[in-house]
């Protein structure tokens, strides 16, 4: 009668058991729900990280044609005696195929948006050197080679920027290269 009597005191307590029972599951669940969100958040990260790791790496070899087109051109014409040179060597640098094709020669990597404005500092460069090749055979040559330095610092302000940028995107790759490596080493 004993078992009965164990029965009968259970019953009493059905409900609490099955309360209890059931706020156990739900912490099971609210945990297995919550580690699948933290797998799938890591998960997406790395993702984002591998794209944007190879955008940036599509992206180098065209930076680093730019920066160095830039370096030797403003070196060029920095080590020239007469400014009034300037536009010359721009010109047999550009022959006669035009800026753009001369630039889309010159850096065959490089994006578009970056050939472009990679093409309009030229552009800026050379029509100041043309101008101030003009003007120096006139009496405003000091106003306009005075424009030519001006437009020569705005290049290389350019290149430094282009630079910085390089510089980014070397320590973005190395920190998502490192990120990328510790998820994969964790999953094992």
């Amino acid at each position: 009668m004993a078992g009965w009597e164990f029965l009968k005191e259970l019953k009493d307590w059905q409900t609490m058991i099955a309360t209890a029972i059931a706020i156990i599951g739900a912490i099971i669940a609210y945990h297995n729900v919550t580690r699948q969100l933290r797998q799938q958040r890591r998960a997406l990260a790395v993702d984002l990280m591998s794209r944007e790791e190879e955008r940036m790496e599509r992206a180098l070899p065209g930076l680093i044609e730019v920066i160095e087109l830039l370096s030797r051109i403003v070196a060029e014409l920095r080590a020239l005696d007469f400014k009034v040179e300037a536009a010359s060597v721009m010109k047999r640098k550009l022959s006669v195929m035009g800026i753009d094709a001369w630039v889309k020669i010159q850096v065959p990597s490089a994006e578009d948006a970056l050939r472009r404005r990679t093409v309009n500092a030229l552009t800026d460069l050379y029509m100041t050197a043309m101008r101030a090749e003009e003007a120096a055979k006139g009496l405003a040559g000091e106003k306009t080679l005075a424009a030519l330095d001006e437009q020569l610092e705005r290049t290389d302000r350019m290149n430094k920027e282009l630079a910085a940028k390089l510089g980014l995107y070397d320590t973005r790759l190395r920190k998502f290269r490192n990120a990328i490596e510790t998820h994969f080493e964790t999953m094992r």
